[in-house]
């Protein structure tokens, strides 16, 4: 059906239905430059391109016309987020080396189109002297990833909300060396549990080198992601094996498959941010800086990785071979077999808890909790702790707040700390009045976290 004019003849030329927005000049060159940046440059490096020119026109909207993209105006952008300090001098060369081509391209495509006077409005923009005086971050200490694995278990369990992503998340990136961001990425086609040495295997869209690798997983990630592969097939008969992920930054929402049994789900269910890692990173009271005012990062798990590795001897190519770093020509001729690289993965210590804090169940019962503890003095511990929370419960001269707040929100009593070793006796009561605090945070408290703790099983789950 055509649409009619004002004098009521009709106008084939106007079809009726939704009106769709023009794009801008600007939109319209950003998607003809992601195609062809896309034929000459590695996937990771292309992707990494795309999100700087997205992040850009976004915070801008304001660039609508290709006139509007000039000297001053892209300057001011990429000055202010460096004087802010969202930035340092690396991103900020980062991300005028990728703006610059794309005005370049701009401005190759206008004088195509007879614009003979169009320049390049970055063509004299000077990069940011000099290197960053910080190193970016430090490597974590084990006791540090002990204490971050130990507290993403316990809230797992303690909040609902949670579905158990984080923790493996984080398994991955200490105990793989992943680089943050990769476990969200990886599909279930990249994980071979199932072979007599199981390896992930890193195809150029998920690995940052574009090369395809084998790299041999540990023994005990191997048996963290076979149990979290079971939880998840139990997990598909309720709700068919689709997650949705938002992005709050960006205001949208996608579905993510992770039916283990479909090669092409995620490995994961939801991805997570840099303010839940730094969120994590407080609650497992861990410094966020060292004597060196280097900042505990999401790196600091890959960073510990090879530390770890190097410390144990570990020849460096295989451990280059281990972290896929970029190819040199020495790593070029260099050709290990799985076995062998598997081999040197056994020098990594145990990371995950000693007990399983993801089966304390909804109510609380320290029969429950007691019964995932092995040793006796911790057996106490936490047995005073419980008795002393239910008796709160239940005391009736006790203010409302009291009775029931910690209760609807799962929060119990801690127990003064106790000086001493753990072997001497059972430990006095204290008289001095306690707040209640979260279930995480008390589970971790009489555990003696983050100071040791307890020690992993030697044979994972």
């Amino acid at each position: 059906m055509a649409a009619r004019t004002l004098d009521g003849a009709a106008n084939e030329s106007v079809p009726l239905g939704r009106i769709e927005a023009q794009k801008s000049e600007v939109a319209a060159a950003f998607e003809a430059w992601s195609v062809r940046v896309k034929t000459r440059l590695k996937p990771a490096s292309y992707y990494s391109y795309v999100k700087i020119v997205e992040s850009a026109l976004r915070d801008n909207p304001g660039w609508t016309r290709l006139d509007d993209l000039t000297f001053d105006a892209i300057t001011a952008y990429i000055d202010g987020k460096l004087n802010a300090g969202d930035w340092a001098r690396l991103t900020y060369n980062k991300n005028l080396r990728v703006l610059r081509d794309f005005t370049r391209f701009v401005t190759k495509a206008r004088r195509r189109a007879g614009q003979a006077d169009a320049a390049d409005p970055l063509e004299d923009a000077e990069p940011q002297p000099g290197k960053d005086s910080s190193a970016g971050g430090r490597a974590a200490t084990t006791e540090e990833a002990r204490a971050l694995l130990r507290y993403t278990c316990a809230r797992e369990e303690a909040d609902s909300r949670a579905t158990g992503s984080r923790s493996i998340i984080r398994a991955c990136m200490f105990l793989a060396g992943m680089r943050p961001g990769e476990p969200e990425r990886l599909r279930w086609k990249h994980v071979n549990l199932d072979h007599s040495t199981p390896f992930f295997t890193w195809t150029p869209e998920v690995n940052k080198n574009g090369r395809k690798e084998f790299v041999p997983i540990a023994p005990e990630l191997t048996e963290l992601l076979r149990a979290h592969r079971d939880r998840l097939r139990e997990r598909v008969k309720s709700d068919g094996g689709v997650e949705v992920s938002r992005d709050r930054r960006n205001k949208t929402s996608s579905l993510r498959r992770y039916d283990p049994d479909d090669p092409e789900a995620f490995v994961v269910p939801k991805t997570t941010s840099g303010c839940q890692w730094a969120k994590d990173v407080r609650k497992a009271r861990i410094k966020e800086a060292d004597w060196r005012g280097l900042p505990f990062t999401p790196k600091a798990a890959r960073r510990w990785h090879e530390t770890t590795l190097v410390k144990a001897g570990v020849p460096q190519n295989m451990v280059d071979a281990l972290m896929r770093h970029a190819v040199t020509v020495p790593r070029r001729y260099f050709d290990p077999t799985l076995e062998e690289l598997a081999e040197k993965l056994s020098v990594l210590p145990k990371l995950w808890p000693g007990m399983d804090l993801r089966t304390i169940d909804e109510g609380h019962a320290p029969r429950n909790l007691e019964s995932r503890l092995t040793d006796e003095s911790e057996k106490s511990i936490v047995n005073e702790s419980w008795s002393r929370s239910e008796a709160d419960f239940t005391d009736p001269s006790a203010s409302k707040s009291t009775r029931t707040e910690p209760r609807a929100s799962r929060r119990v009593e801690q127990t003064t700390a106790y000086e001493g070793s753990m072997n001497a006796g059972p430990r006095p009561a204290s008289s001095e009045p306690v707040g209640p605090l979260p279930l995480v945070e008390s589970v971790m408290s009489n555990l003696g976290m983050p100071r040791g703790g307890l020690e992993p099983p030697t044979s994972g789950l």
